[in-house]
């Protein structure tokens, strides 16, 4: 039993590292093609790099460790396949290192902002669809937030000493803490207060009514002229053209037409107001008359 337990143990971890193995140069490179379309720089250095790093040098060292061999006349100790996993991990990982090293601060901005890079290629939207896209990208970009640490490390903030200490666990504490509302009593417990009667005095003033709104004043009519033939003598108003035509012949028609002793009242009582009344102040208002002139 222990040594099937120790089996399947076994066999997790060889799991475990190859899928560390085959992640370390997808990172290597996913890193230098990021920095490339970040950087504006050529696509074909993000495949020179991943031909490199695998199978190319990896074979290059397999080829001069069996040279070395050959001349020790030394038989190798493991597999081919393992010998070549182990190189490629090996040399992505002082790849991606050094890299990291070179551009720490350009290599965080590059995975977060760039990082989706091959999303947008034609080649990728007409064969992979939207929402499967839109997974990867939310993938590929959360994996790019586990090297915030690096950019944090190599990018102190030069304000954090400027940051008051009650704002540094994200919730401000306040000066004075706020009032507590006073819980209600329910409904019918007696609370040991009367109500205050009709008449009681309770110390508090009543609040003063708001004064009414005052009318604004009507303004008066405005004057009118000429007036209505019904103010006008039947002498004015029966006047025909021909009589005025000058100051003369309207003197003579009315002397002749209001000869009668009512007619005279009329006519000083009518001059008597126009006298008495002010000089109009707009157009379209009676001319000023005196009683003489009438």
């Amino acid at each position: 039993m222990l040594k099937l337990v120790l089996k399947l143990l076994g066999g997790v971890l060889e799991v475990a590292f190859l899928l560390v193995i085959c992640c370390t140069p997808l990172t290597a490179v996913w890193l230098v093609s990021s920095l490339a379309a970040y950087l504006g720089g050529p696509r074909w250095t993000s495949l020179a790099a991943g031909l490199a790093l695998c199978p190319v040098l990896p074979l290059v060292w397999e080829a001069h460790s069996l040279y070395l061999r050959h001349k020790r006349k030394a038989a190798p100790r493991t597999w081919l396949f393992e010998r070549l996993a182990f190189r490629v991990f090996g040399l992505s990982l002082v790849f991606l290192v050094c890299l990291l090293a070179a551009f720490p601060r350009a290599g965080f901005l590059a995975l977060s902002t760039r990082g989706d890079w091959m999303l947008d290629t034609a080649w990728v939207r007409s064969r992979v669809a939207e929402p499967r896209r839109q997974q990867a990208r939310h993938a590929l970009l959360k994996c790019a937030d586990g090297l915030e640490w690096l950019y944090s490390t190599v990018s102190p903030n030069r304000y954090k000493g400027l940051v008051d200490d009650r704002f540094r666990a994200g919730t401000p504490e306040p000066d004075e803490a706020p009032p507590q509302p006073q819980p209600q009593p329910p409904p019918g417990q007696d609370t040991g207060t009367t109500p205050p009667q009709p008449g009681e005095d309770t110390g508090t003033k009543p609040p003063t009514p708001a004064p009414a709104p005052t009318p604004a004043p009507t303004p008066p009519p405005p004057a009118v002229w000429p007036a209505k033939s019904s103010d006008l003598s039947p002498a004015v108003a029966s006047m025909p053209p021909v009589a005025e035509t000058s100051l003369d012949t309207v003197a003579e028609y009315l002397a002749h037409e209001g000869a009668t002793p009512a007619g005279r009242w009329w006519w000083a009582t009518r001059a008597t107001r126009t006298a008495k009344s002010a000089p109009a102040a707009t157009p379209g208002t009676p001319p000023s008359s005196t009683a003489t002139g009438t």
